[in-house]
Order: C-alpha cells, then sequence, then structure tokens
C-alpha cells in the first residue's frame, strides 16, 4: 500500500495579519471595537464600603440584568508595603479608609444604563455614586461647587452629610493621591438644582469633620488650571557640559583628591633641631662629675 504523501496541516499555525480596504489593521481595530464596546456597558461605582463583598455588589445589580463581572478596585492597605490585592483577602484596610471603588460589567448596555437609577441610593451605610464609564459629560457650572481645604481623612458620606441640608444631591466626589489613596484636599458636589449651590455660597461658615472648608462656584477654567497644577512634572534633563568646562572641572576634582591625600608635616630646615651627640655628652657629664664648675 503506497504511503500517503498528503501532509497534516500544522496545528501551529500563524496569525495572520488581516487588513481592510483601507489598509488598517483589522486585528487591532477589533480590539478597539470591543473595548469601547466593554466600557459601554461597565458601571463605575465608587464610595462602596471596604467590608463589602463581590457577592453583595452582584445581588445589588442583577436585579437589572445579567452581570458578567464585579471588580474592587482602591482599597488601601494597612501596611504601605502589603499590596492591595493581599490587602483585600486579609482585609487588612487603613485604619482612616473606610471606602473603595468598584466596577460592574453587564452583559447589556441599556441593564447597565437602568441601573444608573442607584446613584445616590445608600448601600451599607455609604452613599453610592453610580456612573457608566463612557460617560464624558462634565459637570454643569451652575449646579456645582468647587470643595477646598477638605481634611485629608475625609470621606464622600462626610461631604454628602455636610452639603445635603442646602439641597439635593447629584454626585459627590473626592480627589485622591493614586499611591496612598488618601484625599488630597480637594473635592466637588454637584447638586440637582441651582438653589443648592446659592444656598451653600450664601453659608458664612461649612465645615466638614470640624474643619471649615473652602466653598467656590465651579468653573472650567479653574478645574483645567488646577489639573495642571497637580500633574507630575517633569524632571528637567541636565545639559551636557561642553569640553573645556568638563576639562576644567576634572583637573579641578583632582587637585582637590591631591590635597586631600595625607602627606605629613613639613619641616623648615632652619627650624629643624640639630642632633645631639650621645657620646660628646656623656664625656661632658664625667668632666663636670670630677671637676665642677
Amino acid at each position: 500500500m503506497l504511503a500517503s504523501t498528503h501532509k497534516k496541516p500544522s496545528k501551529k499555525l500563524k496569525k495572520q495579519k488581516l487588513v481592510d480596504a483601507t489598509g488598517k489593521d483589522q486585528n487591532s481595530t477589533n480590539a478597539h471595537s470591543s473595548d469601547v464596546d466593554v466600557k459601554s456597558r461597565t458601571l463605575f461605582v465608587g464610595n462602596v464600603g471596604v467590608t463589602a463583598k463581590k457577592t453583595h455588589l452582584l445581588k445589588l445589580f442583577r436585579q437589572f440584568g445579567k452581570v458578567q463581572t464585579v471588580r474592587l478596585r482602591g482599597i488601601t492597605p494597612a501596611d504601605p508595603g502589603t499590596s492591595k490585592r493581599l490587602a483585600a483577602i486579609r482585609e487588612s484596610f487603613h485604619p482612616k479608609r473606610t471606602s473603595c471603588c468598584s466596577y460592574v460589567v453587564f452583559e447589556n448596555r441599556e441593564d447597565a444604563l437602568n441601573a444608573c437609577s442607584l446613584n445616590g441610593t445608600k448601600f451599607k451605610e455609604n452613599i453610592l455614586r453610580v456612573q457608566i464609564c463612557d460617560d464624558n459629560a462634565e459637570l454643569e457650572p451652575s449646579k456645582a461647587l468647587f470643595i477646598g481645604n477638605v481634611p485629608f481623612d475625609a470621606e464622600e458620606n462626610d461631604l454628602w452629610n455636610t452639603f445635603e441640608t442646602f439641597g439635593q444631591i447629584e454626585s459627590v466626589r473626592l480627589i485622591r493621591n493614586s499611591e496612598t489613596g488618601m484625599c488630597i484636599g480637594v473635592g466637588f458636589v454637584n447638586f440637582k438644582s441651582t438653589d443648592g449651590v446659592a444656598l451653600a455660597l450664601m453659608a458664612d461658615s461649612v465645615q466638614v469633620k470640624n474643619r471649615e472648608v473652602r466653598v467656590q462656584r465651579y468653573a472650567r477654567t479653574k478645574m483645567k488650571k488646577w489639573q495642571t497644577q497637580q500633574s507630575e512634572v517633569k524632571p528637567v534633563p541636565k545639559k551636557e557640559k561642553k569640553p573645556k568646562e568638563r576639562k576644567r572641572k576634572e583637573a579641578d576634582n583632582a587637585k582637590v583628591k591631591k590635597s586631600a591625600i595625607f602627606q605629613g608635616s613639613k619641616v623648615h630646615p632652619l627650624k629643624q633641631k640639630k642632633k645631639r651627640n650621645k657620646k660628646l655628652s656623656e664625656s661632658q657629664k664625667m668632666i663636670q662629675q670630677i671637676a665642677p664648675r
């Protein structure tokens, strides 16, 4: 029986680069579109209690539709050397942090939009901030306040409890340090109407955790200016030294090194004491004993 000359197809097939009619890589285009699709049905849930579990959030949000994943983020460990994941497993949280954030991914965008109705509701003593991730809408200046001089250990609940006396609040946000997770002293309060802003600005003094805060009307220009000030300053690159300057500096360093070497004390030739002859001194002693002056 003749052996078949037909070769079996290799299991390890190289991934072909698919290019569409416009010349773009379809693989990268598909990956980008998938990321946009996931983002459009993902909810950001802020001010979640640190003691909340994924199962608790799953039970809360699945009433609106099928939930694919729930992720907890923004945990601040009690020990800076401990990873956030290990701190979450051990439940070793910073004593001054009582909240974290979460991302909830739905199967359908419509379900995610309906779940946004939980914004402002209380969940385990914390008032949630629920927002869809592809919502890039800015705050309305007529309904928002800029809060400065906020205590570093403040939480979103503190701002809610303080400013809800002026009107119904839409959302509260504190700006936090990405490494430590603590508040950097800045926050924003978004009211449902302009009346809340007017009443808060008329107040003589507003305190958060027994500390007087600075209340100003929100402005986009101030926000952009603040963002530029808070952005990381890139280190200025050192200028390359010119050859003459480099040689001069090397010569100066060589002089310093040379002078630093221990050479001992030098004696002036005129000041140097002459050594006495020991034999002569002994004979003089004998003469003095025999014939003293």
